[in-house]
């Protein structure tokens, strides 16, 4: 919520500053976005949507290994999967949230190196948490390399506060939706706020493949 939708937020507050938002997260109950007074729900996980809901597909979830210029000039380069063995590797619990609430774990640096037909890596992560906000913020400040979610850190890499090491995104199959309660439609603002984000998101995809754009773009 805070490196995504806080911003996104900030932005169409900005443009409508009479509009005013409660902004729930939990990684403990699922039945959250079912509650009456929820209009929006952000929701991951192909099989967490139900039938007959209204919902508006975002994106894919994608990762990718990302690090400040500051460590990859430091300690780079690193041209591929096997070279990361020898960094400081900033790693995600898989407590980052329940089973009970979401029905499979979140990404780690050993689901990465498996995909990338390296199996396990042979070396522990350095910090390890479920805290994915403090594992960013640690790589921004040259700590280390951390799997980084596209929708997550696109403006840590616009900024230059953070840089792509290759060519690597891993691609799970599930997605991101944003699912409206069918009683919030008629409410004011709620379809102006999810026509806000779905444009914002078409634009970026418009940019993405646009013929020269760099590499950071991609995300």
């Amino acid at each position: 919520m805070a490196c995504w939708l806080k911003p996104l937020v900030d932005r169409f507050r900005s443009e409508r500053p009479d509009v005013r938002f409660v902004l729930l997260a939990s990684d403990e109950d699922d039945t959250l976005r079912n509650f009456d007074e929820v209009d929006l729900s952000l929701i991951c996980g192909n099989e967490r949507c139900e039938v007959g809901e209204n919902l508006y597909y975002l994106f894919p979830d994608i990762v990718q290994p990302v690090c400040s210029p500051d460590y990859l000039e430091r300690h780079g380069p690193f041209p591929d999967a096997q070279s990361l063995e020898r960094a400081d590797l900033l790693d995600l619990h898989r407590k980052h949230w329940t089973s009970d609430a979401i029905g499979w774990h979140p990404i780690t640096w050993d689901d990465w190196f498996q995909a990338s037909g390296l199996g396990a890596p042979h070396v522990l992560p350095v910090m390890t948490s479920n805290n994915y906000p403090l594992l960013v913020t640690a790589a921004v400040k040259g700590e280390g390399i951390v799997l980084g979610w596209h929708h997550l850190v696109r403006s840590l890499l616009d900024e230059g506060a953070l840089c792509t090491l290759f060519d690597s995104p891993l691609q799970v199959d599930r997605g991101y939706y944003l699912k409206a309660n069918r009683a919030s439609l008629d409410k004011p603002h709620v379809q102006e706020f999810i026509d806000f984000v779905l444009t914002g998101l078409a634009a970026l995809e418009q940019e993405r493949q646009r013929p020269g754009a760099m590499p950071r773009d991609a995300l």
